[in-house]
């Protein structure tokens, strides 16, 4: 079962658009809290483990520096010793000790980064490096939530095994190599669209998107996201498909996560499980990302990046109320927000019959579960 089927996040507040990510990750920004200061970085000798991974990573073409980070006594490492890693686009703070992960991390985290702005038809601005924490275990991964986010730490703290994007940094725990790429390249979508689109982007593409980046290849020392190999999406699919608990597109489009954690389809559906319907959710919206790029051999796939582009640029046409609530970067938008934005911007760049798109979507479900097989993962 692929990791991401293992979160599960808390029921969420009743007023703005929730915040909360899969039966899998959490989607809030936040509070108060600050990078860590140059005390937190001074330079103190590495030990030799890591001055053998400072050395090799250093090779690394997207590594800009590798220096030692001195990490806060609360997170208890060993000789509270971590490691600072800049790449092109991100700054990672570490305690990981795997050689492996380490050198590869920065590679995928700039391979998911190329591969978001390959959705964007424009050139991006210049903007600070995107911040990454990625613990060696879920203790340290816990000390620093209580005080990255402390308001909200009880909340994050109910995530069985992933992580989170909140105050504009990615916040991981080392689960296996696998489970912590998928986690990181799923929050650094997350992480790319709030801090460097113009607009917010309404829950349903935002996960969609997500989703699409949790299962990669490597060839050659390279990723490349495969979408079509993300079994534990696929896997969800085939069982809401089968029993019959597909959410139709007229609410897939309005709700959020924290409304589908919390209640369920609305009227709520006291037959279908929590967890059934929470991975429902996020497998239809894998498959409707999957759905705009590739069906009929493209042919939405322009007028999505459309979508995603003026996103952006902040140049959606949205009514004034929406456009200037969506605009907002100090607070998210509310879920009456959401609710709106999430089928405008369908209608308006990508098909507007509901019903034409509710059954071509249906038939394209059908299509990618019959040409994947799933049984060598039970």
């Amino acid at each position: 079962m692929h990791p991401s089927a293992l979160y599960r996040p808390a029921a969420p507040s009743p007023t703005p658009v929730a915040t909360l990510a899969l039966a899998a990750l959490l989607w809030l920004a936040g509070c108060s809290a600050t990078a860590p200061t140059a005390r937190d970085t001074a330079q103190t000798p590495p030990l030799r483990t890591q001055q053998t991974s400072i050395r090799l990573l250093r090779r690394i073409p997207c590594v800009t520096s590798v220096t030692h980070w001195t990490c806060p006594d609360y997170l208890a490492t060993s000789e509270n010793t971590g490691l600072e890693i800049n790449s092109f686009h991100y700054r990672i703070f570490t305690t990981l000790q795997d050689p492996l992960i380490l050198r590869q991390t920065p590679v995928l985290l700039e391979s998911a980064y190329q591969a978001y702005s390959n959705f964007i038809n424009t050139p991006l601005p210049s903007h600070d490096k995107l911040l990454v924490y990625l613990f060696d275990n879920r203790h340290q991964w816990e000390a620093f939530t209580l005080r990255w986010m402390p308001r909200q730490a009880p909340l994050y703290l109910k995530i069985r095994s992933g992580a989170y994007y909140a105050n504009h940094a990615c916040v991981a725990y080392h689960i296996s190599r696998q489970a912590d790429f998928a986690v990181l390249a799923h929050e650094a979508w997350h992480q790319f669209a709030d801090q460097l689109f113009a607009c917010h982007l309404p829950a349903w593409l935002d996960e969609a998107m997500a989703t699409n980046f949790e299962s990669h290849q490597w060839r050659n020392g390279r990723v490349q996201f495969q979408p079509r190999y993300n079994t534990g999406r696929l896997i969800a699919l085939r069982t809401a498909m089968a029993s019959g608990k597909m959410l139709p597109l007229t609410q897939l489009l309005t709700l959020d996560p924290g409304q589908v954690v919390a209640h369920g389809p609305t009227p709520p559906n006291p037959d279908q499980p929590l967890d059934t319907l929470t991975a429902a959710y996020y497998a239809q919206l894998y498959a409707l990302a999957r759905f705009f790029r590739e069906s009929g051999h493209g042919r939405h796939l322009h007028a999505f990046k459309t979508l995603l582009t003026d996103a952006a640029l902040g140049q959606w046409p949205l009514p004034q109320e929406l456009r200037h609530e969506g605009l907002q970067h100090d607070r998210k938008p509310s879920r009456r927000w959401n609710a709106k934005v999430g089928p405008f911007i369908v209608a308006n760049y990508l098909l507007a019959d509901t019903a034409q798109l509710q059954m071509a979507y249906h038939a394209f479900c059908h299509k990618i579960l019959a040409q994947t097989s799933l049984k060598k993962t039970f």
